[in-house]
């Protein structure tokens, strides 16, 4: 039989096994998801599905079979066939503990209705919540605030804060990433003015771990590099999200002034005499324009080939080549140096942290404000959770956030509305 814990119109549903482990963080449930317009809600743990079976023994088809015959047995009434495109991957989803949230629109109005949110694992550690967020090992991360169940009920608010979200296809991944999380923080300050939360640093915790992953070049991928648009309470003017905030450039070009530095002592005539000869090829990245707006004579040509077989040094070349294409040639040389860079930073943790540290301390990101807010929290979650990962000489070193004009945003603009206000605080 099914666990229901209801507020007003919103019902959030689970096993009785999953609703005794949240105990009474399931009756915050339905408040939260009632401020994203929810009716139903059905929440999933690994535990829930697996029943005690090795998930690396299970196939995609058993994966969405488990989900399918557990939503069916305990929540009958629940409009699964809207889900039917999505059961194969949730399954998967579910069975690894990777959080997730899918909602429906019933009735045709253009507000979500109906969701299915993924939960992690009922035994998943604060260590191991705090490393999968910043692309680490549970062993290279420490001090962590905030218990396990806490870590556990962060992630269902994160992903309850996407339920509303309609239509995830238009290429706004980080804009709605942001909203969740500012979204969750929220949720998190709501239950700590109740009482609940064991240490409010869990807020701050949670949101700057993330940092790692995304500084750091453990992964390219920028749509969960959230801190530097989310407000914790710990953070008196950094901004919040709007659709408008430009969030994405200052944030890698601030990566790539630091992959530029390392790589310009790294950097070779090799490395150079290649980047020549993708360009005069016209086969690579490199190259000129798709319109050839750059037209090689023969001599620029030849003068282009001498330099990339060493018939004449890379100096004697660009003095011999028009002004145009030298400085083009220039400007493939720096895209050549941070990629050089990057190499070398992916696999130096300690040197990524020890360059960075040098250029944010002499104001290098200065002119950026958001990318040196995404520096600040990365090198501020570098010295406080992986400091021997990251090589960190002084885990005392203080860095100075960078001042936003626009200080007086102190709440989040939803895509469609602000609700934050919504939530119900201590009475």
């Amino acid at each position: 039989m099914a666990a229901i814990f209801s507020h007003n119109e919103t019902n959030v549903l689970m096993s009785p096994a999953t609703a005794a482990h949240y105990g009474e963080w399931a009756d915050e449930f339905p408040i939260w998801a009632e401020t994203q317009n929810m009716q139903n809600v059905v929440v999933v743990t690994p535990e829930d599905i697996l029943q005690g079976r090795d998930p690396q023994s299970l196939t995609r088809e058993e994966k969405q079979e488990a989900l399918t015959q557990f939503i069916e047995e305990n929540f009958p009434d629940f409009p699964l066939e809207e889900f039917a495109d999505e059961t194969m991957s949730l399954g998967g989803n579910a069975v690894s503990g990777a959080g997730r949230a899918e909602s429906r629109d019933l009735d045709g109005d253009g507000v979500q209705d109906v969701g299915i949110v993924i939960g992690p694992s009922r035994s998943r550690t604060n260590i191991e919540a705090a490393a999968g967020l910043g692309g680490l090992e549970p062993s290279q991360v420490s001090n962590v605030r905030g218990t396990d169940l806490e870590w556990q009920v962060k992630t269902i608010a994160h992903e309850i804060g996407h339920l509303d979200q309609a239509d995830k296809s238009r290429g706004m991944n980080l804009v709605w990433e942001v909203e969740a999380e500012q979204n969750m923080i929220n949720f998190l300050q709501a239950a700590h003015e109740k009482g609940m939360l064991s240490d409010p640093g869990i807020m701050d915790d949670i949101t700057s771990v993330r940092s790692l992953k995304g500084f750091f070049f453990k992964s390219d991928m920028q749509t969960h590099d959230v801190g530097p648009a989310v407000r914790t309470p710990s953070e008196s003017n950094a901004p919040v999200a709007t659709e408008d905030l430009e969030l994405a450039t200052p944030m890698h070009e601030v990566k790539m002034r630091v992959a530029y530095e390392v790589g310009q002592g790294l950097i070779t005539d090799t490395h150079k005499r290649d980047a020549i000869r993708e360009m005069w090829a016209g086969d690579g990245v490199y190259s000129f324009d798709d319109r050839k707006l750059l037209e090689l004579t023969r001599d620029d040509r030849k003068i282009m080939i001498d330099m990339f077989e060493g018939e004449i040094s890379i100096e004697q070349g660009l003095e011999q080549l028009p002004e145009n294409i030298s400085n083009k040639i220039l400007e493939n040389f720096e895209s050549e140096t941070r990629v050089v860079g990057i190499g070398a930073l992916r696999d130096d943790p300690a040197l990524m942290y020890e360059t960075s540290r040098r250029m944010y301390q002499d104001g290098a990101f200065d002119d950026l404000p958001i990318g040196k807010q995404f520096a600040y929290e990365a090198l501020s979650a570098a010295q406080k959770f992986a400091p021997e990962y990251f090589g960190v000489a002084d885990r005392n070193e203080t860095f100075e956030p960078p001042v936003f004009e626009q200080s007086d945003q102190t709440t989040p603009i939803n895509h469609t509305t602000d609700r934050s206000h919504t939530l119900i605080t201590s009475p």
